[in-house]
């Protein structure tokens, strides 16, 4: 027997996606219970979160995801926000642009150092073979 007629996905009916969502939520959490075991120790070392990565393929995901991980933790919760732009500040740029991009956090190299002479700035320029 051959279906041709698409699949109606405003009828399926709202328990079904509701147990739909909670077996997503367990499998996270137990994908969180594996990757992150031990994850309220007391002396927990530096490299902790630094060598555990659960990818995931939409920044939304990430963040469900984030939200989740926080949700494990216990401890007080701090809040750390950035500056994007100064207001009243004659110089907007207190470090120059060379010391920002000699910077290595983590160990990592930015990755215009692998496209030297492409410019970040113009996207339908091509990096220089």
């Amino acid at each position: 027997m051959v279906h041709d007629a698409a699949l109606d996905f405003d009828n399926v009916p709202p328990e079904a996606e509701d147990a739909d969502n909670d077996r997503r939520t367990r499998n996270v959490n137990t994908l969180i219970d594996a990757v992150y075991s031990g994850i309220n120790a007391d002396d927990l070392p530096n490299e902790y979160f630094v060598e555990r990565t659960i990818l995931e393929a939409t920044n939304a995901s990430i963040r469900r995801i984030n939200e989740m991980v926080a949700a494990h933790l216990t401890g007080e919760t701090k809040e750390y926000l950035s500056t994007d732009s100064l207001e009243g500040v004659a110089d907007r740029n207190l470090f120059e642009q060379e010391f920002l991009h000699s910077l290595n956090v983590s160990g990592i190299q930015p990755p215009y150092d692998r496209f030297e002479g492409w410019d970040p700035d113009h996207y339908d320029t091509q990096p220089e073979q």
